[in-house]
């Protein structure tokens, strides 16, 4: 393996090395930035998210109901009609009654107005709908009318109530009970009035809230009886002790409640105005999966810019290879053809520079030997030429020498 690896060539080695050390650091930095930022968004949602959607869906509720319990509000410490009731409620002067109810109306999306008025020990009840004044008096404990005895028993300002239409008990509507601050002598309220209201637009709010995929919202009274969503939502099917926790007045509160296997995150937050509970509830493991989608999503994408980022190293690579690709070449040439006085060149400042450099040095000494040894040879070839006419010459003038001595002479020479 590691003979094959050494056979191939330089440049598909770096690109190799760099491609490997870049993917896996990608792939790092990404389960890591997963790990992060998933408990980082769970932590987000169960802190900031969740009870940012239950604040800002409490507000608008509560917006859509300012006007009606304004307008609840005036008429029941109206002094028109105070006056018109310690006046002993004169028929003739209803219909200037009925001209401030429409007036009132007009400024409501309010299908009624109604008001309930104690004088002289007996209860009166008073009802302006579609244009048309209807009267009667109030019912005895026991009956139709307990709504008004709990409600002025409670001592709250206003309330709440759902309740049919005394004059069309087949339509059900959510009253606006509104006491006045002015009381009788016996300290009941001396009115008790406010609008029906129609709670279609609240419900529309509340249906049409989601929260991902799972998340929906609806109201709960302290009973635990639910408003909105098909009475699908997790508080009603809680038991009494539980629901009881998570439904307590004031600020938000969030709770981690299992249910069919499941975790779901529950926020709720009371609601004054409308006297019920807001429940907003989301499931935790569907929001972990998108989170997980999610990152896969960025996974793609970041293997996208993987793979982008190896088709420019390829020709990276390449032009960090080419200088060394041209040192070897002008390397072979020397050799091939026995030139000592051709040197590398080079654009390189670094090590390949460094090494061009030495290399052409070696090429000056390698040169300058071969130098020497040529100019040695030649000075040989001379003294051998010298030696060789020496004895040529002694064999011609030295007839008298004996002939052992030619022959020691010219294996001299040999």
């Amino acid at each position: 393996m590691t003979a094959h690896w050494k056979s191939l060539p330089l440049r598909l080695r770096l690109f190799i090395s760099f491609g490997t050390v870049l993917a896996l650091a990608m792939l790092l930095a990404l389960f890591l930035q997963a790990r992060s930022d998933s408990q980082a968004n769970l932590s987000n949602f169960y802190d900031e998210e969740l009870p940012a959607h239950v604040e800002g869906l409490a507000a608008r509720i509560n917006l859509s109901l300012s006007q009606d319990l304004s307008v609840s509000a005036s008429l029941a410490n109206s002094y028109f009609i105070e006056q018109w009731i310690r006046d002993g409620l004169p028929e003739d002067r209803q219909a200037d009654i009925t001209t401030y109810l429409s007036r009132l109306m007009g400024q409501l999306d309010s299908e009624l107005l109604f008001i309930a008025a104690h004088y002289q020990g007996q209860g009166h009840y008073f009802q302006l709908r579609d244009g048309e004044f209807l009267q009667r008096s109030i019912q005895p404990p026991g009956g139709v009318d307990d709504w008004y005895y709990q409600f002025i028993d409670r001592n709250n300002t206003y309330e709440l109530n759902l309740d049919s239409d005394t004059f069309s008990p087949s339509e059900p509507f959510v009253f606006i009970n509104y006491r006045s601050a002015v009381n009788t002598s016996s300290g009941q309220p001396l009115v008790v009035a406010g609008a029906g209201i129609d709670l279609s637009q609240i419900t529309t709010l509340i249906e049409d809230f989601r929260l991902g995929d799972t998340g929906q919202a609806y109201l709960v009274s302290s009973e635990g009886d639910q408003l909105g969503n098909d009475g699908e939502g997790i508080v009603g099917t809680l038991p009494e002790p539980l629901s009881q926790q998570l439904l307590r007045d004031g600020t938000t509160q969030i709770h981690e409640i299992e249910r069919d296997g499941q975790i779901w995150l529950v926020g709720t937050l009371w609601l004054p105005k409308l006297q019920r509970h807001l429940a907003v509830e989301a499931n935790k493991t569907a929001y972990l999966t998108l989170t997980r989608k999610r990152f896969m999503e960025s996974s793609g994408i970041g293997l996208l810019i993987l793979f982008a980022g190896l088709v420019v190293l390829y020709p990276l690579t390449s032009s960090l290879t080419r200088p060394l690709t041209r040192f070897q070449h002008q390397l072979k040439e020397i050799p091939h053809s026995l030139d000592l006085s051709r040197r590398i060149e080079t654009d390189d400042q670094a090590e390949l520079g460094d090494l061009a450099d030495q290399t052409n040095e070696l090429l000056e000494r390698l040169s300058r030997a071969i130098q020497a040894v040529s100019t040695n040879a030649a000075a040989l070839t001379q003294v051998a030429d010298r030696l060789a006419q020496t004895a040529g010459l002694s064999g011609v003038q030295g007839g008298d020498i004996s002939h052992e001595a030619n022959q020691t002479m010219s294996a001299a020479v040999e």
